[in-house]
Parts: C-alpha cells; sequence; structure tokens
C-alpha cells in the first residue's frame, strides 16, 4: 500500500485498511462517481480559477468539504517539481487528511490557472539510473523531463516516495490490460511467487500432497483478497480437476462476478470439461463471451489497491493506489476562453445519463498518429457495436459532415474542428494523438487538445511534451468501449492509458452521459424541514432501472454511514448540532461500475434552540461592488463567515457586521455562510445563494515568454 503523507501516515494507512476491508466484508464494491467524491482545487488569487469553480462547484452540487483555494500559485504553464509538490500536491493531500474526507475523496480536479506542466528532470535523472542497475538502457528521447500536473497528482502515492516509478510506461495498474494477463500477475514479490508455486501444481494429480498444499495456500490468498479474480479462477480449476463440482461452481461464480468472461476459454478447458454438472455448466453457457481481449470496464475507488493484473487486492503492499484528476479548464494562452470554458462545463452535465446516440468516429490515415492506434480500431468498434451503438473507422483526418460526433480518436498534427463541417455532440470524448497537444503555453506549432472543448467535447487530452508514438503515452481507443459502458469520464481515461505521466487531461472528470443511475424515493425528511429528535429515513427502490447495492450517508461532505440492507434507518439528529446541515443520500448500483445517485436533503436542526442568522444587502451584484453582510447568532462565542471552507471574516461575540468585495468571491453563482460557536458546537446558518456578475472573456490570457518578459523589463527601464 502507498501511503500519501508522510504526516500522520499510520492513522491513514488504518484507516485505508478498514474502510477496504469494510467493503469487501459486505461484498459491495463501491466505486467513487459523484460530487460527494471530488475535491475542487481553485487558485484563489485567479478571478478566472474562481469563476470556473463556482460554476463547477454549483452546477455539480459539490459540498463545502471538498472546495480547497490555494495561494501562491505560479502564473505559468511549466514549474519545477519542488514547487508543485510544496504548493500544490503536499496542500492537497494534507486538506484531504484534515478534514477527514480521505475516505470518500476519489477525484482531484484542478479549476483552471494552475501550472498544467511539471518539469521533472532530477526524477528523469532517477529512473534512468534505477533502469541502468536492473540492465535496462533508457531512450532519452522517449522520456522527457516534462509531466502534467493531472498526471502526477492520479500518481500522488508515487510523487511523494518514489517519483521516478511515475515515469514507467506501465505504471497504471487500473489500466485494463489483455484478459490473459489478468491469470498471470495477480501479485508482486514472493506473495507472486507463491501463487506460481501453487498453479504449477495444477499438473499434479488431485492426491498428490503438492496438489492439496496448493489448494490451501490459493484459499488462504482468496480469503485475504477476495477481489483477486486470478486466485478465485484457479480455485476452479483445481476444483474441477478434482471433479468437485459445488466448489468448482462456487469459486467460478465469484470469479465470474469479479468480471471474468470467457466462456469459450472455460468451454475449451480440459480441467473444465469433466464437469459435466448441469447447474456448473449452465453457469459457464451463460457466462458472457462479448469477444473482449482486455479485461472488464471497472469503477474507481480511491481506496482500493490494483494489483499488477488490474484486480482488486486487500494485502498490504500488493496493489497501487491512485487519485482520478483532470482540469477543468485552460483559459490562458493556448487554452480555452472563459466563456468557452463556462458554456463546456454547462453542455457537459447537462449530458449526464441522457444515453445519446451517434458515431463513435475513428480515423485511419498515412500519418504515423494513426498507425500507432490503429490496432485497436476495429477491437473498439465492434465492441461498442455489440452494445447497439455506431462505430466507424474513416479515412480522414477528422470526420467530414458528420453531426452525430459521440467520441473521436484520431492522429493529425493540425486541424480546424470548425472547417470539418462536423458537430460534437454533448458529454462526447474527442482526443488527437500529437506532438504537445496538451502543452498550452505557447509551445509547439500543432493543435492543442483546446481545439475539442471549443467544440463542445466533454474532454480530450494531449501530451505536455514531444511524446513519439509510444502508444502506452496515449488513450487507447478501449476509452470509448470503457464510456459506453457507463464509467466516468476520468475513469474512462485513465482505463485506457498505461503510462500517462506525459498526458494532460481537460474536462469534466465526472461526465457519465452513458450510465444508468439508481433511482430510490426517500421519504422521512423532506428539504429544508426543520427536524428534532430522531427521524425515520425509508427508501422505495422500487422502480429503480438498475438493482441497488446499497447506500452511503454523508452530513455536510463527511461519510458517516454505509448500509447494503435498504431498510430504513433511524437518524438521531441530537447527535448533530442546531443549525444547518446537508444530509446526502447516495444510491450505488449493483454492477462493475457502481453508477451511484444521490437525493440532497438540507435540512434545519432544532434540540437546544441554538441558531445563527446571516443576512446581506444583496444577493446579485457586479464584480466591482461591495457586500455588507450581518450575522448573529446567540450565545455565541465566536463566528466565522465563510466561502465553501475558506474564512472570509471572523468575529468573537454574538455578532458583526462585514463588508466584502464581490470580486473576492469569484464571478458566477456562490454561496456564503455564516458558523457560530456555541457551547464549543458549530452552529451554522442557512446558506445565502449569491450571484457575481460580471463579463466573461472570449479571449484568453497570454503569458510573455522569457524573451517577451525580458524585453518588456529592458524597455520599461
Amino acid at each position: 500500500m502507498i501511503h500519501f503523507m508522510t504526516r500522520h501516515r499510520f492513522r491513514f494507512a488504518a484507516f485505508a485498511l478498514c474502510a477496504i476491508a469494510f467493503f469487501w466484508s459486505t461484498r459491495s464494491a463501491v466505486a467513487g462517481g459523484g460530487p460527494e467524491n471530488v475535491l475542487v482545487v481553485v487558485n484563489n488569487d485567479s478571478d478566472s480559477s474562481k469563476l470556473i469553480a463556482n460554476h463547477y462547484i454549483s452546477l455539480r452540487g459539490i459540498p463545502n468539504q471538498n472546495v480547497v483555494y490555494l495561494s501562491d500559485i505560479p502564473f505559468k504553464e511549466a514549474i519545477g517539481f519542488d514547487d508543485f509538490e510544496a504548493k500544490i500536491l503536499r496542500p492537497i493531500l494534507a486538506t484531504i487528511e484534515d478534514r477527514n474526507i480521505n475516505g470518500s475523496i476519489d477525484y482531484i480536479v484542478y479549476s483552471s490557472d494552475f501550472p498544467t506542466t511539471v518539469r521533472i528532470g532530477d526524477i528523469l535523472t532517477d529512473f534512468i539510473a534505477k533502469a541502468a542497475e536492473n540492465g535496462v538502457k533508457v531512450d532519452k528521447r522517449l522520456f522527457k523531463p516534462e509531466a502534467s500536473i493531472s498526471s502526477l497528482t492520479y500518481l500522488a502515492g508515487h510523487c511523494i516516495h518514489l517519483p521516478y516509478q511515475a515515469m514507467d510506461l506501465r505504471v497504471n495498474r487500473y489500466y485494463r490490460i489483455p484478459t490473459a494477463r489478468m491469470l498471470q500477475f495477480p501479485f508482486s514479490g514472493p506473495k507472486q511467487k507463491e501463487f506460481e508455486r501453487s498453479i504449477a501444481a495444477i499438473t499434479k494429480r488431485s492426491n498428490d500432497p503438492l496438489f492439496e498444499k496448493a489448494i490451501e495456500s490459493l484459499q488462504r490468498m482468496a480469503k485475504e483478497n477476495p477481489g483477486q479474480t486470478a486466485v478465485l479462477y484457479w480455485l476452479a480449476k483445481f476444483a474441477a480437476k478434482q471433479n468437485d463440482h459445488v466448489a468448482a461452481t462456487r469459486w467460478m461464480t465469484r470469479a465470474i462476478g469479479m468480471g471474468w468472461s470467457d466462456r469459450n476459454g472455460a468451454v475449451t478447458d480440459p480441467d473444465f470439461s469433466r464437469i459435466r454438472d448441469k447447474t456448473f455448466q449452465g453457469l459457464v453457457s451463460r457466462m458472457s463471451n462479448d469477444g473482449r481481449p482486455d479485461t472488464a470496464s471497472r469503477g474507481f475507488r480511491q481506496l482500493y489497491q490494483w494489483a499488477p493484473n488490474g484486480m482488486l487486492n486487500m494485502s498490504v503492499g500488493q496493489g497501487d493506489r491512485y487519485f482520478l484528476s483532470t482540469v477543468l479548464a485552460v483559459t490562458r494562452n493556448d487554452g480555452n476562453s472563459e466563456a468557452e470554458a463556462v458554456r463546456q462545463l454547462q453542455r457537459t452535465v447537462k449530458a449526464d445519463f441522457t444515453r445519446p446516440t451517434g458515431t463513435f468516429y475513428f480515423t485511419t490515415t498515412s500519418d504515423v498518429r494513426t498507425k500507432t492506434r490503429k490496432p485497436k480500431f476495429q477491437q473498439a468498434a465492434n465492441m461498442l457495436q455489440d452494445m447497439g451503438y455506431r462505430a466507424e473507422i474513416i479515412k480522414t483526418a477528422m470526420p467530414k459532415n458528420k453531426n452525430d460526433v459521440l467520441g473521436l480518436t484520431s492522429g493529425t498534427a493540425k486541424f480546424d474542428f470548425g472547417k470539418s463541417g462536423s458537430s460534437i455532440l454533448p458529454g462526447a470524448i474527442c482526443e488527437n494523438l500529437t506532438s504537445f497537444g496538451g502543452r498550452l503555453g505557447n509551445v509547439g506549432g500543432q493543435t492543442k487538445l483546446s481545439e475539442f472543448l471549443r467544440y463542445g467535447a466533454a474532454g480530450s487530452s494531449g501530451t505536455v511534451t514531444e511524446p513519439y508514438t509510444i502508444p502506452q503515452k496515449f488513450p487507447s481507443p478501449m476509452i470509448h468501449v470503457h464510456y459506453a459502458r457507463g464509467c466516468s469520464l476520468a475513469e474512462s481515461f485513465y482505463q485506457s492509458i498505461n503510462g500517462p505521466f506525459q498526458t494532460l487531461i481537460v474536462g469534466d472528470a465526472l461526465c457519465q452521459p452513458f450510465a444508468i443511475a439508481p433511482q430510490v424515493k426517500v421519504d422521512g425528511i423532506a428539504p429544508m424541514d426543520t427536524v428534532s429528535g430522531i427521524k425515520r429515513i425509508r427508501f422505495d427502490k422500487e422502480n429503480s432501472p438498475v438493482r441497488v447495492a446499497g447506500m452511503e450517508m454523508f452530513i455536510d461532505g463527511t461519510l458517516r454511514r454505509r448500509d447494503r440492507s435498504m431498510e430504513p434507518i433511524e437518524f438521531d439528529t441530537s447527535l448533530l448540532s442546531d443549525g444547518y446541515h446537508e444530509i446526502r443520500i447516495v444510491f450505488i448500483a449493483a454492477n462493475q461500475i457502481s453508477t451511484t445517485s444521490r437525493v440532497v436533503l438540507p435540512v434545519v436542526i432544532d434540540n437546544k434552540n441554538q441558531n445563527c442568522a446571516l443576512t446581506t444587502s444583496k444577493t446579485v451584484c457586479g464584480i466591482d461592488d461591495l457586500m455588507t453582510l450581518t450575522f448573529t447568532a446567540e450565545g455565541a462565542s465566536k463566528i466565522r463567515l465563510c466561502q465553501h471552507e475558506k474564512v472570509l471574516h471572523s468575529v468573537d461575540g454574538e455578532g458583526g457586521v462585514f463588508t466584502v468585495t464581490a470580486k473576492e468571491l469569484g464571478r458566477g453563482p456562490t454561496a456564503l455562510r455564516a458558523i457560530a460557536t456555541i457551547d464549543e458546537k458549530e452552529v451554522s446558518s442557512r446558506p445565502i445563494d449569491i450571484r457575481i456578475n460580471g463579463p466573461l472573456s472570449e479571449t484568453r490570457v497570454r503569458t510573455s515568454s522569457k524573451k517577451k518578459a525580458k524585453a518588456k523589463a529592458k524597455a520599461k527601464n
């Protein structure tokens, strides 16, 4: 297991292990995928960053706990690794730890005006040295000393402890590997050696002591790592060789539940052909056999430990953990304008669960940029067609005069999508293999990923340096298959990139147009009720289009309860302080993707007649206006005024008046609240929704190159 912070590392590790054990003890694989799982990172010194964040937080309903403001961020597209670690990554991880949300944050997304390229020269030197120690010579042309902010955040654990590992082109174990490898590499180190010795014993007679010892070893591994498909499959084979149809059926059922789907392999396997039992044969005949050579799409959770074969392990040291990460928008240099970025987010959020119809396009030309990924074009197209979607392999660099672009994988140095005559549908992932596609700081002459976002794509990616045509650095065409199966945009990207360290992903990480969400009615509490005592909350899942695996309850952004039963629950309001609280009940679909839906219930608790009030002179104002805020709380020793978790002002006593500039809050929709300390408990006011009006730039800010900056400084002097 990778510990993300040297500070508090043991407490964090203990929490993570307990949480993972809980998931599996309930046999419910809970994946991230909603606003309660997203941490939004804002550059507090940037008007543009606050604008984009305000819109995204409002559109997605991000909890207050899940917003962090950072200051002193260099205003440039490329920074050194030390600055990235000290000013960005470590403060983010410390915030997650301090707010006690490390059990629920799966995504870290950046608003605009963060450096998108991180210089990693020293790390590259270490990577080359470590490779040499293992007798491997690294071609320096393929490993440039730059990485993206999104990839290094995804690989946060590596960055904190062994940064050079981030450059490995097979570092991402969440990547969906070929199915054949799923059965071969479930572990690492001594445990992998033990596994290999055990499966080698399949060649022994079933009464051989080594055969029995192998079964005992595999059973122990299955108990320690119940999500490890390879172990379950091999236990089924051992049972089949013993003609134990009951055990073979039990183990194969569990293997199928964890993603195994090779019906042809089971039918032709001589060990399984021994089993004539109708139950086992019926299980095999019903097994999915969609011809996929890659492992099944999976929902993501930061607490999951991904094994070398892409499955889930619980044993300490037998898996890597990540944070899904994207940049919401880049609004300077070769990025998009503020207006384009806001329109893109608004359009993307509306695409969720719409299950749009259109066509996925794969372009194949004489350009080497398309040849790199061409081998998987037909595979991806076939799988999409089997799911009922249209998919075409075309021979032009861009789709021409097509009004149904649902997804696009292309490879060309330069293009003008506006001249293609085509239209991108809401929610689409469009990406292009080219040099410097993700280097948005006035570098390189090739078309940037922002071109697709400008014309309506939900997300795109590109490398922040010269990548060369190394397929591990770019999304596989299978990205569209993961997406069409219902994965989120970020899940789809990271399941399709094996070595992401150079790849910048820009877009709404949560977008999931093809997902089918659980639908559950909640009775017992209604939004904005004033409640006291014990409330009984009931759930009605009868009309849900998908089976519901269970629920999670968040209170004020913090995970408080998990439950598989979906039975009514008794909610004791006296356990919370008086005042405003947000209850959020999240429902999880019972499938490999674990799509979520939610019911948000803002309530006011009144058990002790304690309250805090906040009023304002105006709720709609211009960017240059002043706002006067009045806050009161009888019996308070202290009151603080907050935008999310950012404290704008604090006073001792029972009340006060404060004037804030609208610009400090940022343009767009936001909310303010007052939090009083009464009898050492925090009592929150009802939030006040604010809208700050101001022009959205239709052009991008240009940062000066070093030469221009020096010339400008010289002229000034």
